[in-house]
């Protein structure tokens, strides 16, 4: 059985943002959630 996991990021509006999945390590993480961030 597969237990992935995926963090869904939300903006301050409560909308969808991106998701990240589960297995992308440190450093793509950061950079899918710094662009997210940057997108507002």
């Amino acid at each position: 059985m597969n237990h992935s996991l995926t963090v869904y990021l939300m903006g301050p509006d409560g909308k969808f943002r991106t998701a990240v999945a589960y297995g992308l390590g440190p450093d793509k993480s950061t950079k899918i959630i710094q662009d997210a961030m940057a997108r507002g």
